[in-house]
């Protein structure tokens, strides 16, 4: 199913039936559509799309009435081209009209099947309680191996967003969007002239290789519209583990803003920032009550922390409660903290108010989540995601960031996704712009230790424990806390599905939830075959078959875009495994200590108690989540020694000739 992206309605909403307009006007189907064909030099394969108009008219913007008009035609090739003509439209609910819908399906032979009303579907796939996305969705009728389809989606908007994705799924011939932009239709020039750093037209592109066409109608000294086109995208080829989709492919971004450079623009918006800020503090009579708590601790760092332990103790986010409770309008400090709760600005505030108080000169700051978006600072409207508050002991030192408003977060820390990015200072300055930092892969750390006894028939029982801090340990406390049992036990089968292999615990144990700046420990029984080959009166057992397989998924000779992970991280894996009477080890692996400027791996084996018991141990360590291209190379050199520590072999002898009377031949087999 080909989804018009959400993305296109972040401030769009929809409640209203679609209602059938007249006929569309369709362009003529041409020779030249028809024409098409495969074209391995251009990338066209199953289909093409002949072109995407898309008109975009805010000029009632006053009056809430924009309007967003998709009108798309494309050629299908063959059995796998038919997909194209499954297309959803997913959007928020609220305050938004789908005006018209209408599709047709152009056969060779000149028949046209038109898509008929009933056959639009909708559906609710997701519900909070600040939000509802629905779904509408249709299959063009008639769609063959070799057509023409076509279809039109016409949007009534509250509020403008004018996103052109250009590079898509499918080779693009001609793209056009047409932008009537707000004149100030509706405003006396006083408010005109008040709002001008609000409702000035800009636009920019961005990943974009060629330069692009741009006519303004009527004129270019006072334009009414501006029409963008471009010719000949290639389809986008998207790769694993890099930045998110909409800041790769290649977009046009058409927005009302200031007027002013991006460096002035950002600039006005902290100091704006910085009233909202100073506004919401100026009520903080409750706040000052708590001040003798901290005031007597002498070290800076300290005070720091025990204010983020009273933070966090102390207020609830309210993200993290039940949907349907009703909370208090929340407009001062002194509101978070009589009602005990906010959210995570406002707590995050409350806690930036309280470190003022203590003399020690924090700010706030915003960042964008890395996981959806990249900040372009060319871009001059709002683009962050979420605060922080920054500390810097002097102008040399680096800041440190803290978001007590999330929860579950350690003191000094961020959720992942908010490493690396950049931040939006409010009050400084010098700099308005700086950058988080990475966590260092050990404060990432992930111990296992596997504990286990193997039976004559190759069967192993024991416990595995795993011990976890930092942005592990959060993950399984937001997966764990305040479910019930069922919902726990799901949760962590999904963790040990994702984290372990041919392993199903007959159990789980678990503690360390609620002490945040202590790891988390988690504990299975288990039973399960041992990862082992038979070759003669020899056994091959391979101990770090049980870990998480470690394939290199990297197999391209080259990249084009940079590398892009969760976290830097560290894994430390020991394993003991006895062995039955009939058997004792005979050879071990080598040691191996390797590492490159993207990790390390280390292994090591030894024998106990009279070769009866096999001892493994492993550590990897992954330096950086973030990765040049140029540094491909060593990804994969880094994944290829990663692979071969994972079949890391130990050979078995056995004491009498025969396989033992009680081994299950049945179960006798080569691993994968």
């Amino acid at each position: 199913m080909k989804n018009i992206p959400l993305i296109l309605f972040v401030f769009i909403y929809i409640t209203n039936p679609v209602v059938a307009e007249d006929e569309f006007d369709w362009h003529p189907i041409t020779n030249l559509d028809w024409s098409i064909s495969e074209d391995e030099s251009k990338g066209i394969h199953d289909a093409v799309m002949i072109f995407e108009k898309i008109s975009a008219d805010d000029e009632n913007l006053i009056d809430e009435k924009c309007y967003y008009t998709i009108y798309r035609r494309i050629r299908i090739l063959s059995e796998e081209g038919r997909s194209w003509g499954d297309v959803s439209v997913p959007y928020l609910r609220k305050d938004q009209k789908v005006q018209d819908i209408q599709g047709r399906t152009i056969l060779k032979d000149g028949t046209i099947i038109q898509l008929n009303r009933s056959q639009i579907l909708e559906k609710e796939i997701f519900k909070s309680k600040e939000m509802r996305v629905k779904q509408k969705s249709f299959y063009l009728p008639g769609v063959s191996n070799n057509c023409i389809i076509e279809y039109v989606i016409k949007l009534q908007l509250k509020n403008p967003n004018n996103l052109w994705v250009i590079a898509k799924d499918i080779y693009l011939m001609k793209g056009e969007f047409r932008w009537k932009f707000f004149k100030g239709k509706g405003l006396a020039g006083l408010s005109r002239d008040l709002l001008s750093d609000f409702i000035t037209p800009n636009y920019i592109w961005l990943n974009t290789e060629k330069a692009l066409n741009v006519e303004m109608e009527p004129s270019i000294k006072d334009p009414k519209e501006v029409v963008f086109s471009i010719f000949d995208v290639k389809a986008f080829e998207n790769e694993l583990y890099t930045l998110p989709d909409n800041s790769l492919r290649a977009n046009l971004r058409a927005y009302y803003g200031g007027g002013a450079a991006p460096e002035a623009f950002w600039g006005k918006v902290s100091n704006e920032k910085l009233e909202e800020i100073q506004a919401f503090t100026k009520k903080d009579d409750k706040l000052k009550s708590i001040i003798p708590l901290f005031s007597n601790i002498p070290e800076k760092e300290r005070k720091i922390e025990a204010a983020y332990e009273w933070i966090q103790k102390n207020l609830k986010n309210t993200l993290y409660e039940d949907e349907t409770k009703d909370f208090e309008d929340i407009d001062y400090v002194n509101d978070v903290l009589e009602y005990g709760y906010g959210n995570s600005y406002e707590i995050n505030l409350v806690f930036y108010d309280l470190l003022r108080e203590l003399n020690i000169d924090a700010k706030i700051g915003f960042v964008t989540d890395r996981d959806e978006s990249i900040f372009e600072k060319k871009a001059k409207y709002w683009q962050f995601d979420r605060s922080v508050v920054a500390f810097q002991e002097s102008l040399n030192d680096a800041y440190t960031y803290y978001s007590p408003g999330m929860r579950f977060l350690p003191n000094k820390s961020l959720p992942w996704y908010n490493e690396g990015v950049t931040v939006l200072l409010t009050g400084s300055v010098h700099q308005q712009f700086n950058y988080t930092p990475f966590s260092i892969p050990h404060s990432n750390l992930i111990k296992r230790h596997f504990k286990l006894e193997m039976n004559a028939n190759f069967e192993i029982e024991g416990s595995i424990i795993e011990i976890l801090r930092g942005h592990p340990a959060r993950s399984i406390r937001l997966g764990l806390f305040e479910e019930n049992n069922r919902e726990q036990i799901n949760f962590l089968k999904d963790w040990v599905d994702e984290n372990f292999t041919g392993i199903e615990p007959d159990s789980f144990d678990f503690s360390g939830l609620e002490e945040i700046e202590k790891p988390v420990t988690l504990q299975y029984v288990i039973e399960t075959d041992a990862p082992w080959y038979l070759s003669c009166d020899r056994v091959m057992v391979q101990p770090f078959q049980f870990c998480a397989q470690q394939e290199n998924i990297f197999h391209a000779t080259e990249r084009k875009f940079p590398l892009v992970f969760e976290y830097a991280r560290e894994l430390v894996e020991t394993l003991t495994l006895k062995l039955p009477e009939e058997w004792e080890v005979e050879a071990l692996p080598e040691q191996v200590k390797w590492s490159n400027k993207i990790g390390s791996i280390e292994t090591s084996f030894s024998e106990l108690q009279a070769k009866k018991i096999i001892s493994a141990q492993r550590r990897i360590i992954f330096n950086t989540p973030f990765i040049r291209n140029s540094d491909y190379k060593l990804v994969k050199e880094f994944y290829n020694y990663l692979q071969n520590s994972h079949q890391s072999t130990v050979i078995l002898k056995q004491l009498v000739s025969g396989i033992p009377t009680s081994t299950k031949i049945e179960k006798i087999g080569e691993l994968d």
